[in-house]
């Protein structure tokens, strides 16, 4: 499934703000639609799941985006 920004925030109750920094700080992967917009799949989802639990623990975005780069590179070596 494909949600627009709107939904992507409203999902997690948070911001588009929000949303859009953590896509500017490559914390969270979006693709963009033909009009360049911000468009957010299933991948999307998993990672914000993590970044709200990361969140919720404590963590701050410096860690939450040290922790989620060492997994993108496991993810990628496999």
């Amino acid at each position: 499934m494909i949600y627009t920004l709107k939904q992507f925030a409203e999902m997690f109750n948070t911001t588009e703000h929000t949303i859009r920094y953590y896509t500017d700080i490559n914390l969270l992967p979006c693709q963009r639609d033909k009009g360049n917009r911000r468009i957010f799949n299933e991948e999307s989802v998993n990672w914000m799941q993590g970044i709200a639990c990361l969140k919720g623990c404590g963590a701050s975005i410096e860690d939450i985006k040290e922790y989620c780069a060492s997994l993108w590179t496991k993810v990628k070596s496999h």
